[in-house]
């Protein structure tokens, strides 16, 4: 961390320490936040009392394309994707603000998060090396993770078009009717870049307080 002032040692320690207690491997933590390893090592040993876990990051870019995951991960992608376009702020903390708004979703929906933060790092890194691409459905126009490479014309996401055990005709499409509205919101084009993060971050509570985005998002685990 040489060459970092105290104040922004300071930030990026605590950038370091709300990773740890969302579950961030270290690899993430190293390469998303300026910190030595020692230093790392030190911090996780106080909040956790274990040491660093070691190994490679054991994920695939296939899990995000299973029917379930890939409703999360677009999810979050469409969260996230909003504070990229509408805020300043460093790609840490945009990656853990929109984390944490995914997360409160979820609650709200009573339902467990499939999307760990090291996953959804993962992803946006699959993201920008190519494995993964974004594609908007041309049904319901929304944004949603797909294969690399695959084309672009007349895609239809899993949920205008679900898979056999997605459930009965009649409920995917009342799950589809109330948790599409919302996500559209947060999937809109044209927002300003340099708006601040303050108004990205109203912008966003406001869509996640939406009864129609809670109540399809029940509807649509249980038909997990």
């Amino acid at each position: 961390m040489a060459g970092h002032g105290l104040i922004e040692q300071m930030h990026q320690q605590q950038l370091a320490i709300e990773m740890i207690e969302l579950g961030a491997r270290t690899s993430v933590i190293m390469q998303s936040v300026a910190i030595s390893y020692g230093r790392l090592a030190r911090i996780h040993r106080e909040k956790t009392g274990t040491h660093l876990p070691k190994g490679a990051l054991p994920f695939a870019a296939d899990w995000f394309l299973q029917w379930r995951p890939n409703m999360h991960a677009s999810l979050f992608y469409n969260i996230h994707r909003q504070f990229e376009l509408r805020t300043s702020a460093a790609p840490a903390e945009r990656l853990l603000k929109s984390y944490r708004l995914y997360l409160q979703w979820q609650e709200d929906a009573w339902e467990n998060a499939l999307l760990s933060l090291t996953r959804a790092w993962t992803m946006l890194r699959f993201l920008d090396g190519d494995l993964l691409q974004t594609t908007r459905c041309t049904r319901c126009e929304i944004l949603f993770i797909d294969h690399a490479n695959a084309p672009r014309c007349g895609y239809v996401c899993g949920l205008c078009q679900p898979p056999a055990r997605a459930g009965s005709g009649r409920e995917a499409g009342s799950a589809q009717s109330r948790w599409r509205p919302t996500v559209q919101g947060l999937a809109t084009d044209g927002m300003g870049a340099n708006e601040d993060r303050q108004e990205a971050a109203t912008s966003v509570e406001h869509a996640r307080r939406s009864n129609r985005f809670v109540q399809g998002t029940q509807r649509l685990n249980r038909l997990c």
